[in-house]
């Protein structure tokens, strides 16, 4: 349960910054006190660059009207202005830690695409139908009271041919894994606003906003598996086959893409981890 009176955001993060014991957290999470170089980070990062390949899967090289919806920090809305998208940044925080001022602060470095600023929250836009080619949530679904509403939301501001990409979404399997989720998340006994949803809710909202779903379990992109990196998933199929026909023949099979790509799906299939990251891809069936 929330402490009373519960703690904003912002002093929840405070809160973690000041634990040394969560330093690496802290930089997984992109909650640096200095947003530019959590920016930097991220944009150099393979999670921004599985993502942004996505984008372009979807929508070639074209120029983008990209909504990020919850956009904390700026981090991402950066990123993608710096590819060259034209951003409008939403979020209710005002916070100049981590709400639209911090992200304000990013619009300087930003040179070949645009940012702006809204705020508004994810349910309630202020922006007229099939307004954006892309809709990006990072780790905002999971935080939706009314999930089927703030997707639909979502949807009915995407373009008819746009690309709805909701990301690192806490996944969990039932009330149990919640409860224990809930219990060792580090901001949910300060502000009492973490949640999370099983894969077949997520993909109902989806679906009844329209829209067709691909789903990308733990392991199976770069953007959930982080802090896990590519080269590590790696050693554990390595490992793995290594354990049945020896390392030199598991040094080469584990090479073969097929053979990556069937393990990164097995082992997300296999993850029961309480709060495991998901993504949700998502395009318009018309």
């Amino acid at each position: 349960m929330p402490r009373d009176p519960p703690l904003t955001y912002e002093q929840a993060v405070t809160r973690l910054r000041a634990d040394p014991t969560q330093s690496a957290l802290v930089e997984a999470a992109y909650l640096d006190a200095d947003n530019v170089a959590a920016f930097e980070r991220f944009a150099a990062s393979p999670e921004f660059a599985a993502t942004l390949a996505l984008v372009k899967e979807r929508l070639g090289g074209g120029h983008a009207r990209l909504l990020d919806v919850g956009c904390g920090n700026g981090m991402a809305a950066a990123a993608f202005a710096r590819a060259g998208m034209d951003v409008v940044a939403v979020n209710p925080d005002l916070s100049a830690d981590v709400g639209l001022s911090a992200a304000e602060r990013l619009r300087p470095l930003v040179r070949n695409g645009s940012i702006r600023t809204v705020a508004a929250i994810a349910g309630a836009l202020p922006f007229p139908d099939g307004a954006f080619d892309v809709v990006y949530a990072r780790q905002v679904l999971h935080h939706m009271r009314d999930l089927d509403r703030g997707v639909a939301e979502c949807a009915r501001v995407l373009a008819p041919d746009g690309l709805f990409l909701a990301v690192r979404e806490h996944v969990v399997s039932d009330d149990a894994q919640l409860a224990e989720f809930l219990e060792q998340h580090p901001f949910h006994s300060d502000t009492g606003e973490e949640c999370a949803y099983r894969v077949e809710q997520y993909e109902h909202a989806l679906r009844a906003a329209g829209l067709r779903v691909r789903t990308l379990g733990p392991f199976e992109s770069p953007i959930n598996a982080h802090p896990t990196t590519e080269a590590q998933i790696d050693g554990w199929l390595r490992d793995t086959l290594s354990r049945r026909v020896g390392r030199v023949a598991a040094s080469w099979i584990a090479s073969l893409s097929p053979v990556r790509s069937w393990y990164r799906t097995r082992i997300s299939r296999l993850c029961e981890t309480p709060g495991r990251n998901y993504s949700f891809v998502g395009w318009r069936l018309d």
